[in-house]
């Protein structure tokens, strides 16, 4: 009995020293506070067992307390598995469940109640099991284990209350055992807490770096000294076109081609050997692509395995710039170096570079007797035209460094003080952002003779000087290499333009009825199919926009070891003008030719109708003089008089006409009445109205004056007053008015007569434009030569006015409008 009740005593001891460990865990972890009120319950069972030697009712009170820690620790089970399992999920009528127990417990007795609890602690082993392979965590495998014992206690007390020997002793292994991993669950839960922190910081710290080595501008690669890889960036898989599990398999050497491969792998060694290397090498894509890059990788050693760590960079752009510097470079120098001129760059007045032309051309032997003077200690101290040397030569850079390009004669002098022509073009460049003057000398100390030699025979060499200078151009590739000044005059454009120009850049500039052949035969060029392209004729716009006609001629040639094509280009604009005049002239004597035919039918028949009435009337008057009373003599004299008129009227319209052809008729202009002028002509026609049986009109101001000449303008209205008597019907009418209206004086005459057509009215104010009527059956004049109405508009115009006609066509009249300005005329 003794011995009981010190194991008792133990038993209760441990459980509220385990219940006070447990508790000071359950401070910062709120999820065991449930397991921590079982304990206490379970430490309270203990103590109530211990003193059953006192009265039974304490061993009583012992089993309902552990009756109550077996039902706080299933409760708190179920807590873990659905925070656990199920993610938080609340777990549903929790209150009713508690009370479902408390009335299980009081409508049934403790060994009934111990029996379910043994099938409750079944399925919480279940849920613990489920709980550790999900968190595999200590603390819940401690939870499982107390649980088993926690059963197994049960079981035992179970079986001890039917007084079956040994139970006891059992039982108190069971529940010694369950506060021990009750013990182990309270002491594993921080140092479980510790792991977790330290697992998050380790993931946070892996996709810190994860994400810094994908976000690298470059490929990142890590491998072992064997070659395997270890690590790369997303940027290594782009770039290669292989997949992660092909690079897994791959060897640093993979990633280039043949010819590559052993500069990379001595770049390897050298890193083996000092810790450090760089190289740049080609990259042999997946698809085959070769990529330039730049590597720089570093060799560390660690206590599993030696490794490489690098990043490889992209250098196309790199080393494209590289090639353009290059090449610049090479033209620089190309032209710089084997220019047939002498070409220096000056900072202000001072030599700081030259090319050896300049060296040659000034007889220097080496830079240095250049380099650091000013141009005037090559010059004479007075030039040709009396200037100073000093002050000339300043104004001219000063001008070059404001922008004015300078080009200019000079008299220079050689190192030895022989002296020599040259022309000078000075320009402002801009080199390393500082501007300084570009100077091109060219020597023309054999020009100036043989421009000497051409003043002497001026006479015999005139043509020949004369001549402007053939343009020409370089093309390659379609780029233009070469541009001489004359074509650059030709079309406008700067000889530095042209040098940036492609070949199809002259497309832009071409006429669009030529541009098609052209790329025609530029195409046929390109595919061999001929060899040169000569004569071939075209329009270019000028950078003014002038249009000019060019020649074209193009041959075949190296420049700079490459195929060329140097065109000469002839300013041919003239040569097509002139036979563009020489067709318009042939043109011209055509119509004249048949004008003259028309003049001589018309002429012809126009004088032969009076000739002939005043031969037949003469002939009378010499045959029959005799026999002729006065009356008959007086007829035939009118006969003869008429006649006379209209040859008189047909002489005076030629010489009118000639004289307007060469611009010798001249007005003599006053201040003249014009209603006066229209009244005097009206009463000169009449006979006219009357003969052919008319009515004429008048709407006439008191006064109008203006300044005319007399003669003229009463040609010009007789003229418009016969045009409408002969092209009126016996029995029409005739209107003619006069106005003022806006400051301009308009004169209207208008008939009833047979009208014009559209195409009539185009032809009727041309010389020789008369309308034939003849067969078309109307009583109408047909008399003349259609030269009235021409030389009615031309003196119109001399006095700064303007005549036309308007007609709605046949049969419906015709008006003849005359208009003088009295104010100045804006158009």
């Amino acid at each position: 009995m003794l011995d009981e009740q010190i194991i008792d005593l133990i038993i209760a001891i441990y459980s509220i020293i385990s219940t006070i460990i447990f508790g000071t865990t359950c401070i910062k972890r709120k999820f065991l506070s449930i397991w921590f009120i079982g304990c206490i319950s379970f430490s309270v069972g203990a103590v109530g067992f211990y003193f059953r030697f006192l009265n039974e009712m304490f061993r009583l009170l012992g089993d309902i307390f552990y009756l109550l820690a077996i039902i706080i620790f299933i409760v708190a089970t179920f807590y873990e598995y659905h925070y656990v399992i199920r993610k938080g999920e609340k777990l549903q009528n929790n209150s009713n469940y508690l009370k479902s127990l408390f009335l299980v417990f009081a409508s049934f007795s403790i060994n009934f109640i111990l029996i379910v609890m043994v099938v409750l602690v079944f399925i919480v082993l279940v849920m613990l099991l489920r709980i550790y392979l999900k968190q595999k965590s200590i603390t819940h495998i401690s939870m499982f284990l107390a649980m088993i014992f926690g059963l197994y206690t049960i079981i035992t007390t179970f079986l001890n209350n039917f007084g079956i020997v040994g139970t006891w002793e059992l039982s108190y292994v069971g529940n010694i055992t369950l506060i021990t991993f009750l013990l182990i669950t309270a002491l594993a839960a921080p140092i479980e807490d510790r792991i977790q922190k330290s697992e998050k910081k380790y993931q946070e710290l892996y996709e810190e770096l994860e994400g810094l080595i994908n976000s690298l501008p470059g490929a990142f690669y890590l491998f072992t000294k064997e070659g395997q890889y270890r690590r790369w960036n997303k940027e290594l898989e782009r770039v290669s076109g292989y997949s992660h599990d092909e690079i897994m398999m791959m060897k640093p050497l993979d990633f280039f081609p043949s010819h590559e491969k052993e500069k990379v792998a001595d770049a390897i060694k050298r890193g083996l050997k000092e810790g450090y290397e760089e190289v740049e090498a080609e990259v042999l894509t997946k698809n085959n692509q070769r990529i330039p890059y730049f590597f720089a990788a570093s060799y560390f050693k660690t206590e599993s395995k030696d490794s490489f760590v690098g990043i490889g960079l992209d250098i196309t752009e790199i080393k494209k710039a590289e090639e353009n510097l290059r090449e610049s470079e090479e033209k620089y120098h190309t032209l710089f170096d084997g220019a047939n001129d002498a070409i220096f760059i000056m900072v202000k007045e001072i030599f700081v570079e030259c090319n050896k032309k300049t060296l040659e051309m000034f007889g220097c032997e080496n830079e240095r007797d250049l380099i650091g003077v000013s141009p005037w200690v090559f010059s004479p101290t007075k030039q040709p035209d009396g200037s100073d040397s000093i002050e000339k030569a300043l104004e001219y850079i000063n001008n070059a460094f404001s922008g004015k390009p300078q080009r200019f004669y000079w008299k220079h002098s050689k190192k030895d003080g022989m002296t020599f022509d040259a022309e000078v073009s000075l320009n402002r460049i801009l080199i390393d952002d500082k501007y300084m003057i570009q100077a091109i000398v060219r020597d023309i100390t054999e020009k100036k003779i043989a421009e000497q030699k051409l003043k002497e025979s001026e006479e015999k060499f005139r043509v020949i000087t004369e001549q402007s200078f053939i343009g020409a151009l370089i093309e390659q590739d379609f780029d233009i290499k070469y541009v001489n000044p004359q074509f650059s005059k030709m079309i406008g454009y700067s000889t530095e333009e042209l040098l940036n120009w492609k070949l199809t850049d002259f497309y832009e500039i071409f006429h669009p009825d030529d541009l098609d052949k052209f790329k025609e035969l530029v195409e046929k060029k390109t595919k061999d199919l001929i060899q040169d392209i000569t004569n071939f004729q075209f329009r270019l716009s000028k950078k003014t926009g002038e249009i000019i006609w060019l020649e074209l001629f193009s041959k075949a040639i190296m420049y700079q070891d490459k195929p060329s094509n140097l065109a000469f280009l002839l300013d041919i604009t003239e040569k097509r003008e002139a036979e563009r005049l020489i067709i318009e002239e042939n043109k011209r004597l055509i119509e004249l030719d048949q004008m003259r035919t028309d003049l001589i039918n018309r002429i012809s028949h126009e004088l032969k109708t009076p000739l002939t009435s005043i031969f037949g009337v003469s002939q009378i008057l010499i045959q029959k003089k005799d026999d002729l009373d006065i009356h008959s003599i007086s007829e035939f004299i009118n006969i003869l008089h008429s006649g006379s008129v209209r040859l008189n009227e047909l002489v005076e319209n030629l010489i009118d006409a000639s004289r307007l052809d060469i611009s010798k008729l001249e007005l003599t202009k006053k201040k003249e009445n014009i209603v006066i002028i229209l009244e005097n002509c009206v009463r000169e026609m009449m006979h006219l109205v009357n003969s052919r049986d008319l009515n004429i009109y008048s709407d006439l101001p008191d006064q109008l004056y203006f300044e005319v000449d007399k003669l003229r303008f009463e040609q010009v209205v007789i003229n418009l007053l016969s045009n409408a008597i002969n092209n009126t019907l016996r029995g029409g009418n005739i209107f003619i008015t006069l106005s003022e209206t806006g400051g301009n004086i308009e004169i209207k005459v208008r008939d009833t007569g047979v009208g014009l057509t559209n195409e009539e009215k185009k032809m009727l104010f041309k010389k020789f434009g008369k309308i034939e009527r003849y067969g078309q059956d109307l009583d109408v004049g047909i008399e003349g030569v259609g030269l009235g109405l021409y030389i009615s508009k031309e003196i119109v115009e001399l006095h700064g006015g303007k005549i036309w006609v308007e007609s709605d066509g046949r049969n419906k009249g015709s008006t003849f409008i005359v208009r003088l300005f009295i104010l100045k005329k804006d158009d």
